[in-house]
């Protein structure tokens, strides 16, 4: 727990919340051994795996921990978890010469392990950067949020008795961005009413909610003394739940199946952090009203924490892999480029089951996952293979992993 405490205290706003939710949920969540690839319980549980085993010695996140690998809390992560393994992959041989140049063994990961440590990585960006209150204060007044609602006694013309100064207390936008949508629909009537010059495009750009947030936080005045208000990062099977039990299924659906008129989740490229994602909702809140005014559906109504676990679900939308194509997998198998069956045979076909496993047959490769942490563990002994073989080590580009793997699934399933 000391590591996590010590995280705490550097990482400030987004390590925060990380820390919380490892108290709150425990330490025992994650998905089982051998388990598919599904929605994480608990998103921050990888952070155990990335201490423990000594990720933090070489990565930095957020400038604290070493600094022999890239700050992986500056760099975008918005690729899938098969993308992300697949990264792994490609930069194996370069850990392994920072391994010997440090004279330290690569760390064995179980599949849990793997699975819940991909998922904290994608999970960085969940949370914002700080933002800029100076251009928070600009947008403020450009977007005509001043117009109604006042900050630190300003603005506020049409509704003063609207102040925004009670989010300054709030660490997590959740608070606003759940707000937002509770007020959407009185919003966009107002809007409407004065006229408002934003009201049929795009009204929030990438950065612009937590731009405005930084603002509140800055000029917003409390005159009592007030305790920070704090929420655990949502939970992604309770978002999917919800998403449910709300009615949001009446109008979208997340396979891409159903009626016509249904709009994809995954279509909508939900991707960014959470302040990112609240900003593409609020966009779309125009036709979301028109549609289910028409189909005579109510408004859900949701509370922080509703708020909090279907954002979560959102945002891992992206994580979880869409069906890869075995056909393809198989071309990319045998290629020369990726040379996989140079070494391993598939059903006693090809390869040389001398130095390599075959891939249909050998125990404990049940699921994908079982498969990345196989390629992990052994990446030390791999390395050497090929370069007795003369292998040059494959490079795996966007969509190429799902695709391998989904080709081995269907020879061991034969």
């Amino acid at each position: 727990m000391k590591g996590y405490i010590r995280i705490e205290m550097i990482f400030s706003y987004r390590i925060v919340l990380l820390f919380w939710a490892l108290v709150l949920y425990g330490l025992n969540s994650g998905p089982s051994f051998g388990e598919e690839l599904k929605l994480p319980e608990n998103p921050v549980i990888g952070s155990e795996v990335f201490i423990g085993k000594g990720c933090i010695k070489c990565h930095t996140i957020l400038g604290v921990g070493g600094t022999v690998g890239p700050d992986l809390g500056n760099i975008p992560l918005d690729r899938s978890f098969m993308d992300l393994a697949g990264t792994m992959w490609n930069h194996s041989p370069a850990m392994e010469r920072k391994f010997q140049e440090e004279k330290v063994h690569r760390p064995r990961l179980t599949s849990e392990e793997m699975q819940n440590l991909i998922a904290f990585l994608y999970y960085l960006d969940y949370f914002d950067k700080p933002g800029d209150p100076d251009e928070g204060e600009k947008l403020f007044i450009e977007k005509g949020c001043s117009t109604c609602h006042s900050i630190g006694g300003k603005g506020g013309m049409v509704s003063p008795q609207l102040p925004l100064d009670r989010f300054k207390q709030y660490i997590s936008p959740v608070f606003f961005t759940t707000a937002l949508w509770n007020a959407m629909k009185n919003m966009t009537q107002a809007m409407r009413t004065h006229h408002h010059p934003n009201l049929e495009r795009p009204f929030f750009n990438e950065n612009d909610v937590i731009n405005i947030l930084s603002y509140i936080k800055t000029a917003g005045v409390i005159t009592k003394e007030y305790t920070r208000v704090y929420i655990t990062p949502g939970n992604p099977n309770s978002g999917q739940a919800l998403l449910l039990k709300k009615g949001c299924v009446q109008c979208h659906t997340t396979t891409g199946q159903g009626e016509h008129w249904k709009i994809g989740l995954r279509a909508l490229d939900l991707r960014g952090s959470l302040t990112q994602i609240s900003g593409t909702i609020w966009n779309h809140g125009q036709k979301m009203w028109a549609m289910r005014a028409e189909l005579g559906i109510s408004i859900p109504v949701f509370t922080e924490e509703e708020m909090s676990d279907v954002i979560a679900y959102l945002y891992f939308l992206q994580h979880i892999d869409e069906p890869g194509d075995p056909n393809r997998g198989e071309q990319l198998f045998q290629e020369q480029e990726k040379g996989c069956g140079k070494c391993h045979p598939i059903r006693g076909v090809g390869g040389d089951k001398e130095i390599a496993p075959d891939l249909a047959t050998e125990k404990d490769l049940d699921t994908p996952i079982d498969i990345i942490r196989a390629m992990w563990n052994h990446g030390t002994e791999m390395e050497e293979k090929m370069e007795e073989k003369g292998v040059t080590w494959p490079k795996m580009e966007k969509g190429e992993m799902i695709d391998l793997m989904e080709f081995i699934r269907t020879q061991r399933a034969g």
